[in-house]
């Protein structure tokens, strides 16, 4: 009867560890996948940092070419209020035709500081 028992005892150690052993292999490989997912999420999460830094280091810089160029429209504005000011205060029609020769003059300096203007931009 002893025999019997130790042989039961015997058996259900080996199954035992056998079914350890299964459970250990098992563990193991899932160890290893979720490893390799944990490296592979790294890795993803520092190419999204950089993109991250690389969006925010272009709108910074986008930001600043914006402030440029509203500072440089409002400047624009500016400058096109005064002139149509400038317009509205003298009277064209009337001086043209009490003194031709100085309109003529003034038109003609302006049209050639025009085109020397453009010459000198598109000559860049």
């Amino acid at each position: 009867m002893f025999s019997k028992l130790t042989l039961i005892a015997g058996a259900g150690a080996i199954l035992i560890s056998g079914a350890f052993f299964a459970y250990y292999k098992v563990a193991s490989a899932q160890i290893l996948a979720l490893k390799l997912s944990v490296q592979q999420l790294e890795i993803a999460i520092e190419q999204q940092v950089q993109t991250i830094n690389t969006l925010q280091a272009t709108h910074k810089r986008e930001l600043d070419s914006l402030r440029t160029l509203a500072t440089a429209h409002s400047k624009a504005a500016q400058e096109k209020q005064e002139l149509v000011n400038n317009l509205v205060e003298h009277d064209l029609e009337n001086l043209a035709t009490q003194k031709p020769g100085l309109i003529e003059k003034v038109i003609n300096n302006g049209t050639k500081d025009y085109f020397d203007s453009i010459n000198s931009i598109t000559a860049r």
